[in-house]
């Protein structure tokens, strides 16, 4: 879904829970494959746009609203196979190496801390420690939590959110990416954030950063 918004993710998923790869007619049309006869689509919102200003055909553009339009999911259509989805590892170990790579892809400097006062990891918005006492999943989840916070909650220019966001944002965001990877987050990923009081409203607000980190870690670890 990388290249619609939030709320046509949202829209998505109401219609179709078990979409995968979401596409409009004629993108699927030019991919070789044909929407099967009979099926219903999924109705997501399009921006209409038009120039600022009539006697320029260059130039700014604006969005004065919106119109619905219809896609369908992969299952809906049929025709030449497309490249599958690997994921990384099937799992709740991570593949040996898979670690160290995302160590190696995090912009942020990584240490191990054999000392960390039972915490899973810690970071001051340029370091990075991690628990040593913990396996290798459990780190590496951990990593990509703190990597979340880097990102989003360390900008100079920008007021930090309450900690109740935070902590939602960085752990959806690793709960995300390790699906992705082919890991099974922290069990207890429901349970911490509901000791932050998060409620639906609160996780709602929060989907557009959420979406910016993920999209983010995904690119500089090639996802």
């Amino acid at each position: 879904f990388n290249n619609y918004s939030i709320h046509n993710q949202v829209l998505i998923l109401l219609q179709c829970p078990n979409a995968t790869q979401v596409a409009g007619y004629q993108v699927w049309k030019g991919l070789g494959r044909q929407v099967k006869k009979g099926e219903k689509g999924i109705r997501i919102l399009a921006p209409l746009i038009r120039k600022t200003r009539e006697d320029e055909d260059e130039g700014p553009k604006a969005v004065y609203g919106f119109n619905s339009v219809a896609v369908f999911d992969v299952a809906q259509t049929e025709g030449e196979a497309l490249p599958e989805y690997r994921r990384v590892g099937v799992s709740g170990e991570p593949p040996e190496g898979l670690l160290e790579r995302v160590i190696q892809a995090c912009p942020y400097l990584v240490r191990l801390e054999a000392r960390l006062m039972g915490e899973y990891g810690a970071t001051d918005g340029k370091w990075i420690w991690l628990n040593a006492s913990h396996g290798p999943a459990e780190q590496l989840v951990t990593l990509l939590h703190e990597w979340a916070h880097c990102l989003l909650h360390f900008c100079p220019d920008q007021e930090r959110p309450p900690l109740q966001v935070r902590e939602l944002e960085a752990e959806a965001t690793a709960y995300v990416l390790a699906s992705m990877l082919g890991l099974e987050a922290r069990l207890g990923c429901a349970e911490y954030l509901t000791g932050y009081q998060v409620t639906p409203p609160t996780l709602r607000a929060a989907l557009k950063e959420i979406t910016r980190a993920v999209k983010t870690i995904r690119q500089a670890l090639g996802i």
